[in-house]
């Protein structure tokens, strides 16, 4: 019953937490252990940054570009636009199970791809974040979006 009583009550939290303002992929990650950086110094947030694919030096490979990038998070399962532009994009990743809400910001830099992933409640994500910044990875990889 107790534990009945713990999901019911983080399954309405996970819900009802409110968008961070100005989010950017520069932000730095809280010390607790739900965060993932391109930025980041500290080894437990770090990971490393996407690269668009390149075929030749100056030329990027066709479906290598910021808008294939954006085209194939868009139509990901579970996630939400919250704002857009030139070079950066706000998404929500919500989790399916207990529908936790995490802000994933990606930012555009030249051929680089950076971002922060973090959730929004809780202090450790059991490495949510992190495998799913490397899951899309290679998803990526394998459109031929990013090396």
């Amino acid at each position: 019953m107790k534990n009945l009583a713990i999901f019911t009550l983080l399954s309405l939290t996970a819900c009802s937490a409110q968008a961070p303002i100005n989010l950017t992929a520069q932000t730095p990650c809280p010390n607790a252990p739900n965060c993932v950086s391109t930025y980041s110094q500290k080894e437990q947030h770090r990971i490393e940054p996407y690269t668009l694919h390149r075929i030749e030096p100056y030329t990027l490979h066709p479906n290598s570009s910021w808008k294939s990038f954006t085209a194939h998070i868009q139509k990901m399962k579970n996630v939400k636009i919250l704002k857009k532009s030139a070079n950066t994009l706000h998404t929500v990743f919500t989790t399916d199970i207990l529908h936790f809400q995490d802000d994933v910001i990606f930012q555009k830099e030249n051929n680089t791809i950076h971002f922060r992933s973090a959730s929004r409640l809780g202090y450790h994500d059991l490495g949510k974040n992190r495998s799913r910044m490397e899951d899309l990875q290679k998803k990526l990889q394998k459109a031929t979006i990013i090396k």
